[in-house]
């Protein structure tokens, strides 16, 4: 691994060839810790983009943890049922191939998924039997 000589970020490639760069942020005592990539999935076109938002109340967020190469996507209680679905769909391919951010790297690939969040559960009444079982 080296640094990238424009911005100094660490880089390097996967063993499949990708080129990867890790974010960085200095703290106090002068070491360096990881920042999470944040990406909000957009209803109308149905895929993520970056955001800068750390937290939402009425959108799907999908957090990318290189440190721990987890992608946790956090589900607010109003999003519907297809909402969540859809954007479940899009995190399971960025496990598969990753998700291109605007530093040109590929993040989250090989990650495990983990879905927090009630919503867009199956309502009540979807989950009982019409009839009453004898």
């Amino acid at each position: 691994m080296r640094d990238h000589p424009v911005t100094n970020v660490p880089e390097g490639y996967t063993p499949d060839g990708y080129l990867y760069r890790v974010y960085k942020h200095r703290t106090a005592l002068g070491g360096y810790t990881e920042v999470p990539i944040y990406l909000e999935f957009n209803q109308t076109t149905s895929q993520f983009q970056e955001t800068t938002r750390t937290s939402s109340d009425d959108s799907v967020l999908l957090v990318i943890d290189e440190s721990q190469k987890r992608l946790i996507m956090s589900v607010p209680p109003n999003v519907s049922m297809i909402v969540r679905r859809a954007a479940e769909r899009q995190a399971r391919g960025i496990t598969k191939s990753g998700f291109l951010c605007r530093d040109g790297g590929r993040h989250g690939r090989d990650h495990e998924l983990e879905v927090v969040g009630e919503g867009g559960s199956l309502p009540d009444r979807l989950t009982r039997s019409p009839r009453e079982v004898y």
